[in-house]
């Protein structure tokens, strides 16, 4: 019952987000945001093979976003060899790296667009934003099973994400993950203890 591997997103604690945080280099003080989009499987490169055209100007985020922040960027598994992703300290390139929890956990926001991560991050009630630059063309290609837009704080202007991002400690964004999670994760309740009711199941058999 549940998803076994989003126990740890309700179970870690200070000391372990701090582990992770130097595992990964990031600076002390520094807020980091995780900015996972999913793939267009419409999109393809001339192997057809499924590509991401990354939709943000790394070097304004960095302009705007560097002294502060950090950026975790973690493409879907389906367009990740594709990405051309360089690291410097602003920007990392997440995309290969094995345990995705651990980002998420690190991080002190999410920024995605249409991808399914948004159930699993919702269960730790910090701040989502989604980035639906392109939501009229992905609604009609591939569906959706409901707007996203009118759960999470969105928008698909690249000024305003950063605006929306850069408010501090953003309540709004924070109470919309929170209804997000209570109406749209009804088995979230089970979070935490995953992992526990299928190790009673394997004892009975």
């Amino acid at each position: 019952i549940g998803l076994p591997r989003n126990d740890i997103l309700i179970q870690y604690t200070n000391k372990y987000q701090l582990e992770l945080r130097e595992k990964l280099g990031i600076p002390v003080g520094k807020k980091v945001i995780l900015y996972a989009p999913t793939f267009r499987e419409y999109e393809k490169t001339e192997d057809l093979e499924c590509k991401l055209t990354v939709p943000i100007n790394l070097e304004y985020w960095k302009e705007r976003l560097g002294m502060d922040y950090v950026l975790l960027f973690r493409a879907h598994y389906e367009v990740a060899k594709s990405m051309e992703i360089t690291d410097d300290d602003f920007v990392r390139e997440m995309s290969a790296y094995p345990q995705l929890e651990d980002l998420m956990i690190v991080s002190d926001m999410l920024v995605s667009d249409y991808s399914s991560i948004f159930f699993d991050y919702s269960v730790m009630h910090k701040p989502m934003y989604c980035f639906a630059y392109d939501y009229e063309r992905y609604a009609s290609e591939r569906g959706m099973y409901f707007d996203i837009r009118d759960y999470i704080s969105a928008t698909d202007n690249e000024v305003d994400l950063l605006s929306m991002l850069t408010k501090g400690n953003d309540f709004e964004a924070q109470e919309k993950s929170n209804v997000f999670q209570k109406q749209r994760c009804k088995l979230s309740k089970y979070v935490g203890n995953a992992n526990g009711v299928f190790c009673s199941l394997i004892m009975i058999i």
